[in-house]
């Protein structure tokens, strides 16, 4: 935000004003130097001799005020990011009484703010009356010597009045270069800021050479997949060997921090897996267009995202093409049809930012219409019914693998009860593939799985105690 609003005003200061203020003195000035050698050529040199201190001067000063001025970029960048946390995070603070924290958190980087505003204008304050001291000293010593000269009779009073006039009219010139600086610094700080976001190169790229597929079926391999973290000695995955028939439903269960989401994340190359392989239909993915892998897979991510728009176009999604009929079947897949209808305008009835109108399980249901609303080759659905009870979990589950039959599906849920109709479940722990099989199969077995479900069932016998 910062970058958008007052980087991109400082330059266009610095392109705009500071442009026509260097045009301007630049012609201004080296006319009057012309003006002045043909007046008299020793005199004009004697009136340059500041010039090489006030350049020097300012090459020092200026690059003190770039400092300056991206160190304030900086800060107003905080100050504006803790501003737009307050505004969002508003509930959690009022639930918390955290109004006087939050205040001071924010009065304290206003304050950074205001100092570092002021340690720049104390340095421009130095800054423009040295340029005014040192353009005098010019005048002053003109004065002198061209004062004697006019009275020895080696220049004429009208000649001497005109190169006076012409040394006045310098010192704009050399006043206007030191705003320029000013400004052009500032704008150079800012453009530096700027350069560093259209630099940034995207670590997960096309191919260069892309594989020309016309159609996916939805069969996924993971052959020794493994990922790395930048920063972190130990593996999120590690030799994860899988295979994924096309039109299978597969459940990932285990306990957090065991590697799900990082591995349904290298599917559509969210993450980039750092050895191994992961194959579509045979096809590497790293040999894929990007476009036409993401566009076979439907992601709905454990945070439910919703647009500050209708609930038409945040389920349709810019995908115009697509009629009302299929919208609504979606929808109803979702089981969150009747209550769009219930909403006083339907699907026209806009949200609020955040989707902050709608419950944390309408928001969840909403982005799974969103999934299905292409009916993808590929489903994955990370954690994304958390929000709802267990019943009205199963009830979605259910409708959404009928909506999808002979399609791939890939589920994540700490709900194991609700996972048991999968036809591949895979048990995951601290990055490693651990058991594999389907439901009846791995509680026989006794190991991690029915570990699992055995301590969910546990955790319902005590709620439902409760109740």
């Amino acid at each position: 935000m910062a970058r958008a609003i007052n980087d991109l005003d400082a330059i266009r200061m610095a392109t705009g004003m500071g442009l026509v203020a260097l045009t301007d003195g630049l012609v201004l000035g080296m006319a009057a130097i012309g003006f002045m050698m043909y007046i008299n050529v020793n005199l004009t040199l004697i009136s340059l001799i500041p010039a090489p201190v006030i350049i020097y001067l300012t090459r020092i000063i200026t690059r003190r005020m770039s400092k300056g001025y991206e160190r304030i970029q900086t800060t107003f960048s905080d100050l504006t990011e803790s501003v737009r946390e307050a505004f969002s995070g508003m509930r959690v603070i009022k639930a918390y009484s955290r109004e006087s924290w939050e205040h001071k958190k924010i009065e304290t980087i206003g304050g950074k703010y205001v100092s570092e505003n002021m340690k720049l204008a104390k340095t421009m304050a130095i800054f423009f009356p040295l340029m005014a001291i040192f353009t005098n000293l010019g005048l002053a010593i003109i004065i002198w010597l061209g004062g004697r000269l006019t009275i020895l009779g080696h220049i004429t009073t009208g000649d001497f009045v005109a190169f006076i006039a012409y040394l006045n009219l310098l010192t704009w010139p050399m006043m206007a270069m030191g705003w320029v600086t000013n400004i052009i610094q500032r704008g150079s700080a800012s453009m530096r800021r700027i350069n560093r976001i259209l630099e940034e190169v995207p670590e997960i790229t096309d191919p260069t050479m892309p594989r020309n597929v016309s159609h996916i079926r939805g069969g996924i391999e993971f052959r020794g997949t493994g990922i790395k973290y930048p920063g972190k000695e130990d593996n999120a995955l590690m030799d994860i060997h899988l295979t994924v028939e096309a039109g299978q439903t597969i459940a990932l269960v285990g306990r957090v921090g065991s590697g799900k989401t990082s591995l349904l994340n290298t599917i559509p190359r969210l993450l980039e897996i750092t050895r191994g392989e992961v194959l579509i239909d045979g096809v590497n993915i790293q040999h894929l267009p990007l476009k036409t892998l993401r566009e076979s897979i439907g992601f709905v991510t454990q945070e439910a995202v919703i647009f500050s728009d209708t609930i038409r176009n945040n389920v349709q999604f810019g995908r115009s093409e697509i009629s009302k009929k299929s919208i609504e079947a979606a929808l109803k897949a979702a089981q969150i049809y009747e209550e769009i209808q219930d909403a006083k305008k339907g699907m026209d009835t806009l949200l609020g930012e955040r989707g902050i109108t709608l419950s944390g399980g309408q928001r969840q249901r909403l982005t799974i219409a969103r999934a299905l609303l292409s009916d993808p080759p590929i489903l994955i659905l990370d954690d994304a019914l958390s929000m709802v009870d267990t019943r009205t979990e199963e009830k979605i589950l259910n409708r959404v693998l009928e909506f999808r039959k002979h399609k791939t599906s890939l589920i994540v849920s700490h709900r194991l009860a609700t996972i048991s109709r999968a036809d591949l479940i895979v048990v995951l722990k601290e990055g490693r593939l651990v058991e594999m099989g389907d439901h009846k199969t791995l509680l026989d077995r006794g190991n991690e799985y029915a570990g699992l479900y055995r301590k969910q069932l546990l955790v319902q016998e005590l709620e439902n105690g409760v109740r």
